[in-house]
């Protein structure tokens, strides 16, 4: 785990959804010839998150709340249609038009995603009764971001995902350094 991890968990998943929203507008603006740099930061920090959010966050909301799985389970499945949609941008050219309009539809679901927990899964964050509990859903988030794979795998879902994503996550590094080299 981070050695130390300031803000609760809360500040941690509304400082994502900033640079989220920062990283929609720069994929957006860059030169297209840079395009596909700049979404793969996008990617990168989108599969990272909601990975994250999956592993520790969706199961403390779940479990620590009686209407908590009402609030999870479409966020749920709202991140498996980001996946899907983010695997199938990776197949499209960054200079075109048709990705612009996916990334568009894109940006869409992802914002009213981010909103939705914002409404719905904070709150509930917000109930846990030891303050130090959202700090050290904190430290776990950001250790889940770390070892989260860096590329959408549309067919992990839960319960698979607990399973295969520390695989995907490694295989996502190894094939990154040979396309590097």
């Amino acid at each position: 785990m981070p050695e130390t991890t300031t803000g609760t968990i809360i500040d941690h998943l509304t400082a994502d959804h900033q640079q989220i929203k920062v990283l929609f507008s720069d994929v957006m603006f860059v030169r297209p010839e840079n395009r596909a740099d700049t979404f793969s930061q996008l990617v990168t920090e989108l599969v990272q998150h909601e990975a994250a959010e999956e592993v520790v966050v969706y199961p403390e909301v779940g479990a620590a709340t009686n209407d908590g799985a009402s609030a999870v389970v479409p966020r749920l499945r709202e991140q498996a249609e980001t996946e899907q949609m983010l695997a199938l941008m990776e197949t499209l050219d960054p200079r075109t038009p048709e990705f612009i309009a996916a990334l568009t539809e894109l940006s869409i679901a992802v914002i009213n995603h981010a909103e939705a927990e914002e409404r719905r899964i904070f709150p509930l964050l917000r109930r846990v009764e030891d303050p130090d509990a959202l700090f050290e859903l904190a430290a776990r988030y950001e250790q889940a971001k770390h070892n989260a794979p860096v590329h959408p795998h549309a067919a992990d879902t839960p319960p698979a995902h607990k399973v295969l994503r520390p695989v995907t996550a490694l295989f996502d590094r190894a094939r990154d350094a040979v396309r590097r080299a």
